[in-house]
């Protein structure tokens, strides 16, 4: 996370950043925005890629987006580049190299991100990032419990383990012994999944209720 760290510019490596840097970094970001756009822009070709480059500074940092992300909740149908402007955190080096400060500040960066959109979008036509959801479960299980959002990864979760359990029947034909074994597996995780969906309605309606608690067991579920 770059969120907690101040802006300042690369070039001093010892000693806090003083208020010109912090407006020099401002100024650094709309630079920035301006080239690639306030949402971010589309990138169809290495031409495209060239041209972007070519306009930002050759000291821009850049990084790549590890979750894909869709517009909307699917299906999709086209694949797409989108460049965004980022805050990366940043580390200054003295002239012999060393740099004794580490992370000091944040400072204007390159994301390359992947998303997803159905079939038929415009061309070109970049989604805000607020707007994007991360394909997959997991990932999107990951954000649900990092924003706080118990339900929504609890349902998220027994999500999973609906697929887990699926898979582990699907298309298979194992020797009889090893293939009870995995039916075995299958419907415990189907029942785990059950109580896990369970428990997100009962967190759901607690926040919304203030329902009193409910003793584990009592709730109907089979386990």
């Amino acid at each position: 996370m770059t969120d907690d760290l101040p802006m300042v510019l690369a070039g001093q490596c010892d000693g806090e950043p003083g208020p010109g840097h912090v407006l020099d970094a401002e100024a650094g970001f709309e630079v920035a925005n301006a080239v690639v756009g306030g949402h971010g822009r589309e990138i169809a070709d290495v031409g495209q890629l060239a041209d972007l480059a070519a306009a930002l500074p050759r000291d821009m940092g850049v990084t790549l987006d590890e979750v894909v992300r869709g517009v909307g909740p699917g299906p999709y149908g086209v694949t797409t580049l989108v460049a965004r402007v980022t805050a990366m955190p940043e580390r200054h080096f003295g002239p012999s190299g060393e740099c004794s400060g580490g992370r000091t500040g944040r400072v204007p960066g390159l994301e390359l991100q992947v998303v997803l959109a159905p079939a038929g979008h415009p061309e070109g036509q970049v989604a805000p990032r607020e707007q994007l959801r991360p394909v997959e479960i997991s990932d999107r299980a990951d954000d649900a419990l990092e924003d706080g959002r118990t339900a929504e990864w609890l349902t998220l979760i027994a999500a999973q383990l609906t697929t887990i359990a699926r898979q582990l029947t699907q298309d298979t034909a194992p020797p009889r012994p090893l293939g009870e074994d995995l039916a075995l597996e299958a419907a415990r995780l189907g029942r785990q999944a059950a109580r896990l969906t369970a428990l997100a309605r009962r967190v759901t309606a607690a926040q919304q209720t203030a329902e009193p608690h409910i003793p584990y067991g009592t709730d109907g579920i089979d386990r």
